[in-house]
C-alpha cells in the first residue's frame, strides 16, 4: 500500500515530536549535561538513541494494517505471558522487585511491552464478533462476553504484580476498563464494579495494617502509603522525595529558572526518570508545566478522536487502549510528584529516562497513526 501523507494525523505527531524534543532536553538538564561541554551528556545521548529507535519502529508500523497484529494475537499473548514468567526467573533486581531482563549492556523492561501486546489481545479477543458492524456508545453485553477477555487481562496484571509493580498494573486495569467500555459495555457497570474493587482493595489494606500481615502488599508498598498520608512525619527517609519534589515544583514560580540552570530538583531522588516533572516545573516554571500539559493534552485528544471516528470496532478499542495507557500514566506521575498520589514508579511518558517505556510509547503512537491512514471514518 503507497502511503498517503494527507491522512496522517500531522498534530499527533508535532505533538508528540515536541514533548520528545523537551523530554531529551529535560533529561540533559536533570544529569547534569552542560551545554558547549562533552563528556556531559552521557545520558540524554543514551536516551536519544531509544528515541531514534523508536520513531523508527512507530513510521514502520504506520505501513502496518492493525488487523494483522489482531491476527498473530494468540501468539503475541503467549510471548508476553513467557516474557513475564523470564523476567520472574532470570530478572534483574532493583529496590526490592524483578522488572529488568539483561541483554547484554542494556536491560529490558517486559511489563512495558505486555501493556502493548495486552491492548492488542483485549481489542482482538472482543471485536471478533463484531467485524462487520459499527457500534457506538456503551450499552450492556452480555457479561458471558467478559470472561476469557478478562481471564487474558487477569494473567499478566498477577504476574507483574508478583515483580512485584503495584503502580504498572493499575495501569493494566485502566486499558483494560477503556477497551471494555469503547466494546460496548456500560459504563455505569464499569464504574460501579471498579468502585466496589476500589472500597475492596483498602479494605484489605487497612486489615494488613491492623493486624501487621506480610500480604498482599509488600513492605516497601505499605511504606510509601503510610508516607504519602503524612510525609511531614517521615522527612528524614521515606518523606524526603515527596517533600523535595513539591517544594521544587514550587520554587519554578511562573517562568522558572531556565534548563540547565542548577536547581532544588535535582536534589529530587530519581529527579530524571520518575521524578522528572519536578525539573520540568522548577526550570520551566507554571507557564512551562502548562504548556507541557497542553501538549499531552493534544496527543490524547488526537488519540480519541481518531477511535471515535474509525468504523471499525477493532481500531477503536486499539485506540482507545493506547489513549488509556498514555493518559493514566500521565495523570498518576504528575499526581505522585506533587504530592496528591502515592509513590508508584510510573514513568512520564516519553520524557522520563527508560528506554523501554520509551520505545513502546513510540510505537504506540506509530500505531495510532497506523489507524489513522487505515481507518474508514465514521461520519456523524
Amino acid at each position: 500500500m503507497e502511503l498517503d501523507l494527507k491522512r496522517l494525523d500531522w498534530v499527533l505527531i508535532g505533538a508528540t515530536l515536541t514533548i520528545l524534543v523537551l523530554g531529551l532536553l529535560l533529561v540533559a538538564s536533570a544529569t547534569g549535561a552542560v551545554p558547549g561541554k562533552a563528556g556531559t551528556w552521557g545520558q540524554a545521548e543514551r536516551q536519544a538513541v531509544f528515541a531514534f529507535a523508536g520513531l523508527v519502529l512507530g513510521a514502520v508500523l504506520v505501513r502496518v494494517d492493525p488487523r494483522r497484529w489482531a491476527i498473530w494475537w494468540r501468539p503475541l499473548y503467549l510471548f508476553n505471558v513467557f516474557l513475564l514468567v523470564a523476567v520472574k526467573v532470570v530478572g534483574v533486581s532493583a529496590r526490592g522487585a524483578e522488572r529488568w531482563i539483561a541483554l547484554g549492556p542494556l536491560s529490558f523492561q517486559p511489563a512495558e511491552l505486555s501493556k502493548l501486546l495486552v491492548i492488542v489481545t483485549l481489542a482482538a479477543l472482543l471485536s471478533e464478533d463484531r467485524s462487520g458492524t459499527v457500534e457506538r456508545g456503551p450499552r450492556v453485553r452480555s457479561w458471558r462476553e467478559i470472561g476469557v477477555p478478562a481471564l487474558a487481562l487477569a494473567v499478566p496484571i498477577l504476574l507483574i504484580l508478583a515483580q512485584p509493580d503495584l503502580g504498572t498494573s493499575l495501569v493494566f486495569v485502566a486499558i483494560g476498563l477503556a477497551i471494555l467500555y469503547t466494546a460496548g459495555f456500560s459504563g455505569w457497570l464499569l464504574g460501579g464494579g471498579s468502585l466496589a474493587a476500589l472500597l475492596a482493595a483498602a479494605g484489605v489494606v487497612a486489615l494488613q495494617l491492623r493486624e501487621h500481615l506480610d500480604f498482599p502488599l509488600k513492605q516497601y508498598q505499605l511504606e510509601r502509603l503510610i508516607v504519602f498520608l503524612n510525609p511531614v512525619a517521615y522527612a528524614a527517609t521515606g518523606g524526603y522525595q515527596i517533600l523535595q519534589s513539591q517544594m521544587a515544583v514550587g520554587s519554578g514560580a511562573l517562568f522558572g529558572y531556565g534548563l540547565f540552570t542548577p536547581t532544588s530538583a535535582l536534589n529530587v531522588p530519581e529527579s530524571h526518570t520518575d521524578f522528572i516533572f519536578s525539573v520540568a516545573a522548577s526550570q520551566l516554571g507554571l507557564v512551562g508545566s502548562l504548556a507541557l500539559l497542553a501538549l499531552y493534552g493534544l496527543l490524547l485528544w488526537r488519540g480519541w478522536k481518531i477511535s471515535a471516528e474509525a468504523q471499525e470496532p477493532l481500531y477503536q478499542m486499539l485506540a482507545a487502549g493506547i489513549t488509556a495507557m498514555i493518559a493514566v500514566q500521565v495523570v498518576v506521575n504528575i499526581g505522585m510528584v506533587i504530592g496528591i498520589m502515592p509513590v508508584t514508579g510510573i514513568p512520564l511518558p516519553m520524557v522520563s529516562v527508560g528506554g523501554s517505556s520509551l520505545v513502546v510509547n513510540l510505537v504506540c503512537v506509530g500505531l495510532l497513526e497506523s489507524i489513522a491512514v487505515h481507518r474508514k471514518k465514521l461520519a456523524f
